[in-house]
């Protein structure tokens, strides 16, 4: 075998070179502006028996003046929180407001003049960029791990059954302790905040998209809540059929993909189908899962909502309106408005909407238990897993010849069964 190494072309280590360094550079310098935000958190807390429990996760300055922002199931219902920056300073901070349903909370550090992390705009996010994850996964704190955005738009099951919509998948690897994290692209803006992860998977991690963590997390600072109303369905951003979007006079391709909804819940009762596509909320365009979030979320009083809609029947395309009579918690009455059918519009190629649901804990199985080869145990064993069926002892009235076989005699076995 020749050992002799391939020829390679002349200037090809010189070409690299400076790609190389200009992704690790760009990846440093956001690392550099975004991981002094990066906070340690240590947390505890006391369960309904009185017991002490502790836990830890992550977390990032949003403000000057401490507040920080994390998940829900980090500092949610804590009763003390300590939280350690990469400098080394710790401090002790409150908990603001968290949101279950959207798995954030909002806690403020006791000390003034930190340094924040900047917000990015989630809806720039392009699928392929640079996504830079940075948390203390498994108590390593301020671990840095990068990846690219291998999907956005997506929706997943919360802590609460809730779906959580507007989701990045990413394949940056996150652990337990990267939770509330930042999700960080190349120019060091956060778009997103690190959630979940599917554990017996690789590389399918998800953070909350940072247009939906910029919209909750203003509420909870302002008022520690966030009222909102439910509709009861889940939606994915998807982008029209070019034809469709002309036909109907849009200003953009874009629209919200409506999910599977509970047959109980007031979008179903509305109307509302699987795969139809919502381009309005009460008089404003909808492109993406924050703007009809933005007309639910501050006002939970009983109110009509009314959902523009475009459905696909056949080779028809028609544009309906639904009134939701909305509640908080989801109830109410519904009731569904047809608004001038339109036939004859072109139509396009649907994709499901996709669903990350949290992978189930593995049954609790009974220990296997060798049986020594001869032992009454393998015996009866045996005899449970064989395929054959035990022959029942013949019973009396089995030992009753029949008719026929009295006229023909007893067999030359001597059984009559």
């Amino acid at each position: 075998m020749d050992d002799t190494p391939f020829p390679r072309a002349a200037g090809d280590d010189a070409g690299d070179a400076p790609l190389l360094d200009a992704c690790s550079d760009a990846v440093t310098r956001a690392v550099a502006a975004v991981r002094p935000a990066v906070a340690h958190v240590a947390v505890r807390r006391t369960d309904r028996r009185g017991r002490a429990a502790g836990g830890s996760g992550s977390a990032f300055v949003v403000a000057r003046d401490g507040y920080a922002l994390t998940n829900s199931d980090v500092a949610g219902g804590a009763s003390a929180i300590e939280v350690s920056l990469s400098d080394g300073r710790q401090f002790e901070a409150a908990l603001v407001g968290d949101e279950p349903d959207t798995d954030l909370a909002v806690i403020r550090i006791r000390a003034g003049d930190l340094p924040f992390a900047r917000m990015g705009a989630s809806r720039t996010v392009r699928v392929g960029e640079i996504a830079i994850a940075i948390g203390s996964p498994l108590g390593f704190e301020h671990t840095v791990t990068s990846g690219i955005v291998s999907a956005t738009g997506r929706s997943m099951a919360g802590y609460g059954g809730r779906a959580i919509d507007d989701v990045i998948q990413t394949d940056a690897s996150l652990n337990p302790g990267n939770s509330g994290g930042p999700l960080v692209n190349a120019r060091g803006e956060v778009i997103g905040v690190n959630t979940a992860t599917i554990r017996p998977a690789q590389g399918l991690c998800f953070a909350i998209a940072s247009d939906t963590a910029n919209l909750v997390a203003g509420w909870l600072i302002r008022h520690g809540r966030v009222p909102r109303m439910r509709l009861g369905l889940s939606g994915q951003p998807t982008v029209l059929p070019r034809k469709v979007s002309r036909h109907f006079e849009l200003d953009s391709d874009a629209a919200v993909r409506v999910g599977a909804e509970p047959p109980d819940s007031a979008a179903a009762r509305g109307g509302l189908r699987e795969c139809d596509w919502i381009v309005g909320c009460d008089g404003r365009r909808v492109a993406s899962i924050p703007d009809p979030l933005r007309v639910l979320v501050g006002d939970a009083s009983p109110r009509r909502v009314a959902l523009d809609v475009l459905r696909q029947t056949g080779r028809q395309v028609e544009r309906l309106t639904s009134e939701v009579d909305a509640r908080p918690g989801g109830g109410g009455r519904a009731r569904r408005r047809r608004e001038r059918p339109v036939a004859g519009a072109p139509t396009g190629r649907s994709v499901a909407p996709a669903r990350v649901d949290p992978v189930e804990p593995a049954r609790h199985r009974r220990p296997l238990v060798r049986a020594r080869a001869g032992s009454p145990g393998c015996r009866s064993r045996a005899r449970r897993s064989s395929p054959t069926p035990r022959r029942r002892a013949p019973t009396a009235a089995c030992r009753r010849p029949s008719r026929r076989a009295a006229r023909r005699g007893p067999s030359r076995g001597g059984s009559t069964c």
